[in-house]
């Protein structure tokens, strides 16, 4: 540490020399050292001998790349040795792990001029490959199961394996969003080039997981927002950007996005608008993934408070992909364990049920009725029973709703208790089959039931109502 303080250097050339030969033969935290310093101890006169060394230091050993990086990037480098080192680094992107892709890509953004600009975000774009740890983890677990011997411990070394490299490259993409969120927030230039050219590929094969990223990423961008949001949407009803590569870039990186979780709760309302279909279900699918992946209370409180607003806006489209979304959420036990916690938000609708369509009342329904039998389930109460719980209240207010719109003298009240009816004795039907199980190993599909193959041992409160 003492060379950092030297007054005077007589001799540039020869420190260089003699500190990268004696690199190797230092301990390896030493070696990080003795690099980090290199840019307050040499004078430009010697950078490009140093940009030499270093490519080979880090050629031989990758180890040495976040402390490499972090030195070009504190050396004025003269242009023509910039563009060197830029091109040098693009040719083994591809072979950079994932935990050190933040201090490369933060080198690539900061030294990439208006001419170099484009060859840097095609190389981000295709030669940056994020792994899907969950087929990495099970294949660790196969391998490990393979070896015959100690299979339990082996399988165990493995997942344990497997968790530690997941961290390592959760944590590495998540900083990787942020480098290129940092990199590009101020740089209107860049930006653009990046929109230009996502926008610019034409087949399906050629998009990838970044490209989603990048567009969720500039989304966050207050002025450039619109560009995104447009790009994107014209993907979608092409074809180009599918529900397949929006798993792959959501689904299997959520630790890496959660810190764009707004972005993407506003992608998903401004495209839950949308007048075209394809669009609409692409809103519809980035709200299940937000739900299904953002487990925590106020994460999931805000999608379902995002949904009731597509409900109550009276816009027809918008109310069908809202309440389908809440009917596919019933419909899947631990999304429907996710959603009791938010019934008081959810039993909003039942105020406003005689606004709307016969078919959303339906889905409406099916929505409550399943909250309510599940919950009595979980109790261990039939409906109708006082439990005390919060929760329960839907129960009531359910029951009660159903029988003042059957007793209602006007059909289309009546028509509304009738479709409520309906709706309870079908959840009290698939609730007993998921309990007991279904006849003949059958199983209910997704619009029909059946409550006629044997017979329901539960009270059912709605035959008092007629």
């Amino acid at each position: 540490s003492q060379l950092r303080w030297l007054d005077r250097v007589i001799d540039c050339q020869r420190l260089a020399t003699k500190l990268f030969e004696i690199v190797p033969l230092c301990p390896t935290p030493l070696q990080k050292d003795i690099i980090s310093f290199l840019p307050e101890i040499i004078d430009d006169s010697q950078q490009e001998f140093v940009v030499e060394q270093l490519e080979q230091i880090m050629a031989e050993n990758t180890d040495f790349t976040v402390s490499v990086f972090d030195c070009l990037s504190n050396l004025s480098l003269p242009p023509s040795i910039s563009n060197q080192v830029l091109h040098s680094t693009l040719k083994r992107l591809n072979s950079v792990a994932v935990a050190d892709f933040p201090v490369v890509i933060r080198f690539l953004l900061r030294t990439c001029t208006n001419e170099t600009a484009k060859d840097v975000i095609q190389a981000i774009r295709c030669d940056i490959n994020f792994v899907d740890m969950s087929r990495s983890d099970t294949t660790d677990h196969n391998n490990a199961l393979e070896s015959g011997v100690g299979s339990t411990q082996a399988s165990q070394s493995a997942k344990a394996k497997g968790k530690r490299r997941a961290g390592v490259i959760e944590e590495g993409e998540a900083m990787t969003l942020e480098t290129i969120r940092a990199g590009i927030r101020f740089n209107k230039e860049l930006v653009q080039a990046f929109l230009k050219e996502i926008k610019g590929v034409s087949e399906i094969k050629d998009h990838t997981v970044i490209d989603v990223w990048l567009l969720v990423v500039i989304s966050s961008f207050d002025a450039h927002r619109k560009s995104a949001e447009m790009i994107l949407k014209k993907k979608i009803m092409s074809g180009l950007i599918t529900e397949q590569l929006v798993d792959n870039s959501i689904g299997k990186h959520a630790i890496a996005l959660r810190q764009f979780f707004s972005t993407m709760l506003a992608l998903a309302a401004e495209f839950g608008r949308a007048k075209e279909t394809s669009v609409r279900k692409f809103g519809a699918r980035l709200y299940r993934l937000l739900f299904e992946l953002f487990d925590d209370d106020y994460n999931r409180q805000e999608v379902i408070g995002n949904l009731m607003v597509h409900v109550g806006s009276g816009v027809e489209l918008e109310v069908e992909m809202s309440l389908s979304l809440l009917v596919d959420f019933v419909s899947t036990p631990v999304l429907r364990q996710g959603l009791k916690p938010f019934i008081a938000f959810v039993k909003a609708i039942m105020d406003h049920l005689d606004s709307l369509k016969e078919v959303h009342i339906r889905y409406a329904f099916r929505v409550f009725s399943a909250l309510c039998c599940s919950i009595s389930i979980n109790t261990g109460s039939g409906i109708g029973s006082a439990s005390g719980s919060s929760n329960d209240m839907i129960d009531d207010e359910l029951q009660i709703l159903v029988r003042k719109q059957l007793s209602s003298p006007e059909v289309k009240f009546k028509k509304i208790g009738i479709i409520g009816a309906i709706s309870m004795i079908r959840a009290l039907s698939i609730s007993h089959f998921e309990i007991h199980g279904y006849p003949n190993g059958q199983q209910e599909d997704s619009e029909t039931c059946r409550p006629d193959d044997e017979p329901i041992h539960r009270p059912l409160p709605v035959a008092a109502m007629t």
